[in-house]
């Protein structure tokens, strides 16, 4: 699990010692270990709560919380429906959307109450969350080859199959629109012009 903090600085959660370490976020340089879990719980995938907390998946069960500042911890959410949780995400409602890699869905807390809410129907390896702007959820299915998409309770097949293999995590990247690549194109016109004059 890997991802910025709202203070800007770099955050892993190592699945081996089950420890959280911080990088300053423009250099890299190591800031030490920033939390750590009770061992043997294999630390999956990170996300900030609004509460300004840091929520960390564990494989052997439940979504373990630590404190935004300090680190400390601030127990586990037993997320009691999920058998093996992997990724996880913080929703546009507030709700923690947290992905069952073994039973292959992703089930939705209350993070205030631990209280479970509903479920949405994924592939099997159910992996990587992410909410766009528009807040639709994004669920990666690894042993489907598969990413879903979904728009309320709603989901739907989003891409699937070759070269898509083995998808695990999700990354969104703003694409540039039509008038950008156009005023892109024309630019790389004029150089091709202005050095064929040369």
């Amino acid at each position: 699990g890997i991802g910025f903090g709202p203070d800007g600085n770099f955050y892993v959660a190592d699945g081996e010692t089950d420890r959280v370490y911080r990088y300053d976020g423009s250099t890299g340089t190591s800031m030490g270990v920033f939390a750590v879990g009770a061992g043997g719980q294999a630390f999956r995938a990170t996300s900030w709560g609004p509460d300004g907390n840091l929520y960390v998946s564990q494989a052997a069960g439940g979504v373990a919380r630590f404190d935004g500042g300090t680190g400390a911890s601030l127990g586990v959410l037993a997320a009691a429906e999920t058998a093996a949780p992997a990724g996880n995400a913080f929703g546009p409602d507030g709700l923690l959307y947290v992905s069952d890699y073994f039973n292959g869905d992703v089930d939705v807390y209350d993070p205030s109450t631990g209280a479970y809410v509903r479920s949405l129907p994924t592939g099997s390896g159910a992996a990587g969350l992410l909410f766009d702007d528009a807040g639709r959820l994004y669920a990666s299915a690894r042993f489907q080859h598969a990413v879903y998409r979904y728009s309320g309770t709603d989901g739907s097949l989003f891409t699937a199959g070759g070269p898509l293999l083995d998808p695990v995590e999700l990354v969104l990247a703003p694409v540039p629109e039509p008038a950008t690549w156009a005023a892109m194109l024309s630019g790389l016109l004029v150089l091709a012009w202005a050095r064929r004059r040369q």
